[in-house]
């Protein structure tokens, strides 16, 4: 991220607006791994306060941010203040779900981690790359306006891929404990 918008984007809101987005997205990692804690333990309906605390914070601090007028660089930072309370509340629910959570390093077991965790990040980058590399390429070649207009197409068809994600959250622990 760091380095596609600082070289493909010359506009200087838009790059610190990317790389706001950025840290929010490392806020959703951490809630990834919480929720992931969640839906391991059946704790589905916790997971989904989860989900709807980040998503609720989002579009109440969105559309605060835009109809203050605070544009582009307010709906970043609001991203990344959403995302922030919304790891706060997955981490005090996941508190009160387990008792007692805490962070510990354990250098043999976080390298043991890396080490298991590196094919599927390579999975994972790949498949985001491939996902997203026709975004950045319709971006280079046509612009702003062409590239907004697919992107808003996109959606459709990410949302249709919901329902077997869903599907797959709820049956993968069940199925791993069979």
């Amino acid at each position: 991220l760091l380095v596609t918008a600082t070289f493909l984007r010359p506009e200087w809101d838009v790059r610190i607006a990317c790389y706001l987005v950025g840290g929010a997205l490392v806020a959703r990692s951490f809630m990834f791994t919480i929720r992931g804690v969640l839906q391991g333990l059946e704790r589905f309906g916790w997971d989904s306060i989860v989900v709807l605390g980040d998503r609720g914070l989002l579009l109440i601090l969105g559309v605060i941010v835009l109809v203050s007028g605070y544009g582009l660089l307010g709906l970043a930072a609001a991203f990344v203040v959403a995302r922030g309370g919304a790891l706060v509340l997955g981490a005090w629910l996941t508190q009160a779900q387990l008792g007692g959570v805490r962070v510990k390093y354990d250098r043999d077991v976080w390298r043991e981690l890396q080490k298991s965790a590196v094919p599927f990040g390579l999975f994972l980058i790949v498949l985001n790359l491939y996902s997203y590399v026709d975004s950045v390429m319709l971006g280079v070649m046509k612009g702003d306006v062409e590239t907004g207009i697919y992107g808003a197409a996109y959606k459709v068809y990410e949302g249709v891929g919901y329902l077997p994600g869903v599907l797959a959250s709820v049956l993968t622990p069940r199925l791993s404990s069979l």
